[in-house]
């Protein structure tokens, strides 16, 4: 039975001889699949832009704390170019930012001290895994030009910022310049208005309010049929207060001042507070919780506001109305 391993080897012949073919054509089929496109490269920064960001930054790649080397920066559209000269002939690092992530370093820092000189613009370049993305730690000469650096990298890479509406400065630029009375309180008006929209769209600015709205109200005595009261809802329009007829009235030797002016505010504050009433019917009627909200609405109100600051050892400010303004306001119930 010596033929037994030889029709072994050969049925082993004949399905290896079988399956080359196979083979082959499978590696013919991957190589005529075409390479999977490069990732987009950023396009290429126009030596002379005049509309581009320009300005020299010191880069630290890896990690901040490593050595960082002075770059000419160009930045324009949604990429940024880091140049060894100011002549932009040689181009070193070119980043496309709406890839990126850009943010602040270190992360947790406290508001005031976020464009600290320490501190630096982080640039994450993407990459399948974390531990192979590219790291880009930017340094300013100072400060300032650091935020705006910073402010004019995310909005490249496609960050929205808070804006506000420039109608409303529009409103303002009109409310300050359009009268030539009280010209000389042009330059606060025009610093409240400022400092106003910077403010009147952010949580922090309602918050204020509905913080400031809820210890007035806890000091209401209600009736026992009433819930607790609490502020639903506050929009504080989009006019500015305006400040008019400003008078020192006094200030003494011990450090006594008192100061006045007009304020007259135009701008639609609207206040929603809500409660329950439990109804009872009495009888053998049950007892009904029903929810009230209103709305209020000021349209215009006005009065004069007097500030004083009171002598040491208080050295205290107070401010509030000499008399009750004048109000105009509507009211919705539902």
């Amino acid at each position: 039975m010596h033929w037994l391993p030889a029709l072994s080897h050969l049925a082993a012949y004949a399905a290896g001889a079988a399956t080359l073919p196979l083979v082959l054509v499978l590696v013919l089929v991957l190589a005529a699949r075409p390479p999977p496109p490069p990732p987009p490269l950023p396009p290429p920064c126009s030596p002379r832009d005049p509309s581009a960001k320009t300005g020299w930054l010191r880069v630290a790649r890896g990690h901040p704390r490593r050595r960082s080397v002075l770059f000419h920066a160009v930045l324009r559209a949604d990429s940024l170019c880091l140049y060894d000269h100011e002549h932009r002939s040689d181009l070193c690092h070119s980043l496309l930012l709406p890839r990126c992530a850009v943010a602040l370093w270190p992360p947790d820092a406290h508001d005031s001290e976020l464009f600290a000189r320490p501190h630096a613009i982080h640039i994450a370049d993407p990459a399948d895994h974390p531990e192979t993305r590219r790291h880009y730690f930017l340094f300013c000469s100072s400060p300032s030009d650091q935020e705006d650096w910073y402010h004019a990298l995310a909005a490249a890479s496609g960050r929205q910022p808070l804006r506000f509406d420039a109608a409303h400065m529009s409103a303002l630029l009109q409310t300050i310049h359009g009268s030539t009375a009280q010209v000389e309180m042009r330059w606060l008006n025009a610093a409240v208005g400022r400092l106003f929209l910077a403010l009147y769209q952010t949580q922090l600015a309602e918050q204020l309010v509905v913080d400031r709205l809820a210890k007035k109200i806890a000091r209401i005595k209600k009736p026992g049929f009433l819930s607790d009261i609490v502020v639903r809802h506050v929009d504080i329009g989009s006019a500015v207060p305006q400040l008019t007829s400003p008078r020192l009235r006094e200030l003494s030797t011990d450090g006594h001042l008192t100061v006045d002016a007009r304020i007259t505010y135009e701008g639609r504050v609207r206040v929603e507070i809500g409660t329950s009433v439990a109804l009872n019917l009495g009888g053998r009627l049950r007892g009904r919780r029903m929810d009230v909200v209103v709305a209020v609405v000021v349209r215009r109100f006005e009065g004069t506001v007097g500030v004083v600051m009171k002598p040491p050892p208080s050295n205290r400010v107070w401010y509030g109305f000499y008399e009750m303004p004048e109000v105009w306001r509507r009211q919705r119930r539902r």
